[in-house]
Parts: structure tokens; sequence; C-alpha cells
């Protein structure tokens, strides 16, 4: 499908976004024009419209009212000092920023959103066609396109963590903000003390292992269901919590995420070795669990998982 990059002056609606609000927003005159989504999953933090022009279809993606209070995303503002609404803010310029530098399809970004205070609520985009990655099966290209995609952001290097357009976090205040996050996750069960305590822990006892020099471009809530698939194409479709932070979370991420063949798969896409896990691994798994990023999970889950890249 071609892209149109025509861009549209910003609107301002009233109230919060809510599914009624979004379809009037739409200024749509012909109802059937619109076509409501259903939420892909438990956590969507999104209503999600197509509207159907002659020549191409756009997606309108509002915000839930109570999409930042979640797990996910009071975790990624203890860790990463990131709101939605300001990930939202910086769409018109981070969206044709991270296209350049990825082999793989992302949304073309068209309009953003305000309410009356102000706050960013939503984006337009121009729609990507693909099925849902879990309707397809996972085949050794995907993965190693998954590879070479991750590979071109990791290079996108920065010296601070946080927000892809001004980064605020100093390298030698990321185990702090690790300590502090972690120091929140539940310990009612014995797993969850396990989970804990090996995780603060390494935390204590070296520091320097979680300040890496460089912090790369990471998605914290990768998952295969981020992805569409389109004549055996990858495209990404969500860049909500695309943030610079350390490249081994999301390496810990993919020992979750992919099995022991895809695993393999990947390490021989992937053009560099990947960083040393063992002394991080714990660590980044407990931020993961608490993060919810499968969504609830219980702590044994995440100790259980396997180590593919040691």
């Amino acid at each position: 499908m071609t892209l149109y990059c025509c861009l549209s002056a910003l609107r301002v609606i009233k109230h919060q976004m809510n599914l009624k609000q979004l379809i009037a927003w739409s200024h749509s005159d012909q109802p059937n024009t619109l076509k409501v989504l259903p939420s892909p999953f438990a956590d969507s933090s999104h209503h999600i419209l197509l509207q159907q022009f002659d020549d191409h279809i756009e997606v309108i993606k509002g915000l839930r009212d109570d999409a930042q209070d979640s797990p996910f995303w009071q975790g990624m503002h203890q860790l990463f000092g990131v709101t939605l609404s300001q990930q939202i803010a910086a769409f018109e310029t981070c969206y044709p920023w991270l296209a350049q530098h990825t082999p793989i399809p992302l949304p073309c970004w068209l309009q953003t959103v305000y309410n009356a205070d102000a706050q960013p609520c939503g984006v337009r985009t121009h729609f990507l066609a693909g099925q849902p990655t879990q309707t397809e099966p996972l085949e050794q290209a995907m993965v190693e396109q998954l590879a070479d995609h991750l590979y071109h952001w990791h290079n996108l290097s920065s010296t601070r963590f946080g927000g892809l357009q001004q980064p605020q976090g100093e390298r030698q205040s990321w185990p702090k903000q690790l300590q502090d996050f972690l120091q929140t996750l539940p310990d009612a069960s014995i797993s969850q003390r396990q989970l804990k305590q090996q995780s603060l822990q390494p935390l204590a006892a070296h520091p320097e292992a979680f300040m890496p020099e460089q912090f790369g471009v990471i998605m914290p809530d990768l998952r295969w269901d981020q992805f569409l698939v389109e004549a055996g194409r990858l495209a990404l479709t969500d860049l909500d919590a695309v943030v610079f932070g350390p490249v081994a979370l999301e390496w810990v991420l993919l020992e979750a995420l992919l099995t022991e063949q895809q695993a393999n798969w990947f390490l021989k896409a992937y053009p560099e070795r990947p960083p040393t896990l063992a002394p991080v691994r714990q660590v980044y798994r407990a931020v993961l669990c608490q993060l919810q990023v499968f969504g609830e999970q219980n702590a044994q889950a995440w100790l259980n998982f396997p180590t593919w890249f040691d």
C-alpha cells in the first residue's frame, strides 16, 4: 500500500479521549467509513479506529482514560522519566527519525491530537497492511528481520537514558533507578521474595555492571503482537514505549520472547555478539516482571525462563 505523507493541521478536542469522542473527532460525515478495531490485548492503551478514504486508509489511536495508570507506564515513568503523553508529543519528530534507521516499515505520522489542557492524547497515521504475527507461523525470515531491525536501533546510541528527544538520565544514576524501582516488587510469595532478593543483591554488589558506556534505542514492551506481517515481511505498528535504555534489557526480554530455535536464528542474523547478560539477567527479569510486559505473570514464570544468550 502506498504511503501518503501529507501532514494535517492539529485539532483540539475539549474532553478526555473516549471512544465516542474519538469517533466525533474524526469528523467523518460518512459513518460507514469508520471501523472500530477490537483491543488486541487486555492492556491496550488506545482506542483504535480505521478511517477509509477513496485512495487510502488511515489509523486513529486515542489514549484511553486510564492508560497512563497501568503498571507498565508507571514503571516507564519511574525508570526512564517518560509518560505516555510525552511519548505521543514526540511522535511528530520521532516517527520519521526511527523510520530512517530500520529496514522494516513503520507507520507514517500524520497528526497529533491534543485535548483542551494541551495534553497529547492521540495520533493519526497511515495504515500498514498485514496480519497479526500471532496468526502467522513465525518463520526464520521473520526472526532474521527482527534481528536486523533491533541491530539498527541498538546502534543509535546516547550517553543518557530516557525519551528519544532529550534523554535526561546519567549512566551513573541507572543502578539507583533500578534499585528504587525494584524496591516496589511484592514479596508475599516465596518466588516473589526470591526474585526480589536475586535482583537487589547484584545491584548492590556490582553497580558498575549496570552502567553501560552507551544506551541504545529499545522497546521495553517488545512483543510479537506489536508487529504485522505482509507477504513474509515484518512491520512494526506500536512505537509508544521506544526509549534510550540499556540494550541488555531488551536481550533479556528476547530470551523470554523467543523459542530456542528462534533464538538460534536471531543470533546468526544479528551482526554482533550480544552483551554479557549473566551479571544483569535476574535484575532485568525482575524489572520486566514488575512492568508486566506479558501481562500479569507470577514471579516464578520469570525465574524459569531459559537463558539462550550465554
